[in-house]
């Protein structure tokens, strides 16, 4: 299930990999962030969540991003195609980057690995062992050459370790920008002007023009 989002005169497309928690209406604050920057927006849910049917799985979230593309890439045309991520959905935008093409990859919150999670919030237990999904979002993201790459994390995240977003971003492959960002998991200011992380998303959207 998603919602097609369009701007007037549109200058691309994203794709939007939400996180784990809420549903497809818990992203919608992102549609006036990029219509009015001149991107059209893709928002979809992962099986299992709102109203798609189905059991989560990672197999499964990476077939409905597939899917989520294809459905967004027809209707986009011709449009650069820019794959976006937060959190869980950073792992998803990842995996997304390596079995389609696009134009840009943004990478809010997110973490190098299921296993690299389970060690730090559980150091003492060897859940890493017995995990059920891998999310190897660094190995992937070092296989991406070539493709521009935005990310961000605060440092006041209390979900996703700030350490764990930095060994994603020292993995994947060039080019790539990592960026300070302010707030906590889910409020993050690179869409406020002026605030950390603004200028380098607005740097990074910049070269996409009106077609």
């Amino acid at each position: 299930f998603g919602w097609w989002i369009p701007a007037n005169r549109p200058r691309g497309t994203v794709v939007y990999c939400r996180g784990n928690a809420g549903n497809i209406g818990s992203s919608a604050h992102l549609a006036p962030e990029f219509t009015s920057r001149g991107f059209n927006l893709f928002l979809w849910d992962y099986r299992g969540y709102g109203r798609s049917g189905g059991h989560p799985s990672e197999r499964g979230f990476y077939e409905d991003a597939r899917a989520a593309y294809d459905a967004a890439a027809a209707m986009s045309g011709s449009l650069p195609i820019l794959i976006y991520g937060i959190s869980l959905g950073g792992a998803v935008a990842i995996q997304l980057a390596a079995d389609r093409p696009s134009d840009g990859l943004i990478v809010e919150a997110s973490f190098a690995s299921a296993a690299d999670i389970a060690r730090r919030w559980y150091p003492r237990f060897p859940l890493h062992h017995v995990l059920s999904v891998s999310f190897d979002s660094a190995a992937t993201a070092s296989t991406l050459k070539g493709l521009p790459k935005l990310f961000g994390h605060s440092i006041k995240d209390d979900v996703i370790p700030f350490q764990s977003g930095r060994i994603l971003h020292a993995a994947a492959a060039p080019p790539k920008v990592f960026t300070l960002l302010e707030g906590g998991h889910n409020d993050s200011s690179w869409f406020t002007p002026g605030a950390p992380g603004n200028a380098e998303l607005e740097a990074f959207l910049d070269p996409f023009k009106p077609q």
